[in-house]
């Protein structure tokens, strides 16, 4: 009964580590920071990171390759945390969010998690050019990721 209980855990673990083994050393610190709930550590990482860094980083293709399931976790995570920073009309739905993880795993295979970061925090800024009035897939892929 215990080891059925504990199975999915289990199963858990063993699918990050998938995607541990093809990660560079800096994507690895980045992920590792998902889990923070003070997000105090996820910060401190996203103010590190530069272009440069990105560039270095694992692309989403390998992520991929290594564990999809567990890539898209990811992507979901940056977009749940970018909804969740913009005061926008109308928040994405989780549907939505799904949808747009897979969207950029099909749109943007050689980027990275750490371009992804960078990105959205271009975009909360001001930095992809007009403001910011919806969030929401045509936005992030015709607008943003261009200018990116």
């Amino acid at each position: 009964m215990l080891l059925s209980q504990n199975l999915p855990k289990v199963l858990e673990k063993k699918q990050e580590l998938a995607i541990l083994k093809v990660c560079k050393p800096q994507t690895i610190l980045l992920i590792n920071t998902f889990n923070d709930t003070t997000a105090v550590e996820f910060v401190s990482q996203e103010r590190k990171l530069t272009l440069i860094n990105a560039i270095c980083g694992t692309p989403l293709r390998t992520l991929e390759k290594a564990n999809q399931i567990e890539t898209a976790s990811k992507l979901i995570f940056l977009i749940k945390r970018l909804n969740n920073l913009l005061n926008v009309g109308q928040k994405l739905n989780d549907l939505q969010i799904a949808t747009l993880a897979s969207d950029l795993l099909d749109f943007c295979q050689n980027e990275t998690l750490e371009d992804m970061v960078i990105l959205f925090k271009m975009a909360r800024k001001g930095e992809l050019g007009t403001k910011i009035y919806r969030l929401d897939s045509m936005v992030i892929l015709q607008e943003w990721m261009p200018v990116y």
